[in-house]
């Protein structure tokens, strides 16, 4: 290709001019800037010792295609763990729930719905969506992030 570097948004490259407008649409929904978050995290960072590995980020993208599929609200935060790990968290109210991605094939789930004991598990099933979307229903509106000055 000719006349510049591709850009890459989604799973395809396309010119940059295509590019913009496809991010333009893109930062209107929440998975995608969600799972553009997520891919952020493999670029260096000051305040990081090391990005998390590809594995974990490739995991913590299927957790966001699975929990888009169960209708589940979009996380509110993502953002790197300690030791390569990625934290999903959703927050409402006194109700959180945050999904921990700590390898390939492993995370952990918690959930706390203020005053009941937190709820926690090591696997992502139809019980833990359902948990999270009586927690965290989808009513809250989208504002797309601002990019950050530097």
């Amino acid at each position: 290709m000719t006349g510049g570097p591709a850009v890459v948004y989604g799973w395809s490259e396309r010119p940059c001019v295509e590019g913009l407008a496809s991010r333009m649409i893109s930062d209107t929904n929440p998975w995608a800037v969600a799972a553009k978050r997520v891919a952020a995290l493999t670029r260096p960072d000051r305040d990081r010792a090391a990005p998390p590995p590809p594995d974990v980020v490739a995991d913590a993208l299927r957790v966001l295609v699975w929990l888009a599929g169960e209708r589940a609200a979009p996380p509110h935060v993502v953002r790197a763990g300690p030791h390569g790990t990625i934290s999903l968290s959703w927050r409402q109210g006194a109700s959180g729930f945050e999904v921990e991605v700590l390898s390939a094939g492993r995370l952990r789930w918690a959930a706390d719905a203020g005053d009941e004991a937190t709820r926690t598990g090591r696997r992502l099933d139809k019980a833990a969506a359902d948990l999270l979307r009586s927690l965290i229903p989808i009513t809250r509106p989208f504002h797309p992030p601002r990019d950050p000055v530097r």
